[in-house]
């Protein structure tokens, strides 16, 4: 690590830093530095540039929706209101999820569908959606699953980021 403050020089090729001494700790990073080697003490500064913040996670329940990958599983969901009232819901257990799911091999051998609801007993509000897949793999077990899948994946949209006293 270059220690600048203390032996810094302007040259008409930039400025100049020598070594100083190294440090053991972790440096505080202000800016990344792009440096070229003078010999094995100096170096010149070619170009700085900021820090990268961290993308901020979202946190509303329809901007954490559309952040899962696949959003064709999305196509035929509905929700009233923000969505806020599934995370109210869940903590205080007002909520009635149902979901099921179907495989008719008769009418398709790799083709499930699933269906599922989550009700609010307080403020009557729902949250609603059906999906379809075509697999090799399809059968009735499947289509169950996938259901339940739906419901983990609306619920945790709706807690996504949220500071929550979750009681057991």
């Amino acid at each position: 690590m270059y220690k600048c403050e203390e032996r810094a020089h302007a040259t008409r090729y930039g400025q100049q830093f020598a070594w100083s001494k190294a440090h053991e700790n972790e440096p505080q990073c202000v800016r990344y530095a792009s440096i070229r080697h003078i010999n094995d003490h100096t170096v010149t500064l070619h170009s700085t540039a900021s820090i990268p913040r961290e993308l901020s996670q979202p946190t509303a329940f329809w901007d954490v929706l559309c952040s899962f990958e696949n959003q064709t599983l999305w196509r035929d969901f509905r929700c009233d209101g923000d969505g806020s009232w599934i995370h109210r819901g869940l903590l205080m257990g007002l909520l009635v999820i149902v979901h099921d799911g179907s495989f008719m091999s008769k009418v398709a051998k790799d083709v499930r569908s699933a269906g599922f609801i989550i009700y609010c007993m307080a403020t009557k509000q729902t949250a609603k959606g059906t999906v379809v897949e075509r697999s090799p793999d399809a059968d009735n077990y499947r289509s169950k699953i996938l259901g339940g899948i739906m419901v983990q994946l609306v619920l945790r949209a709706a807690s996504q980021c949220r500071a929550s006293p979750y009681w057991m």
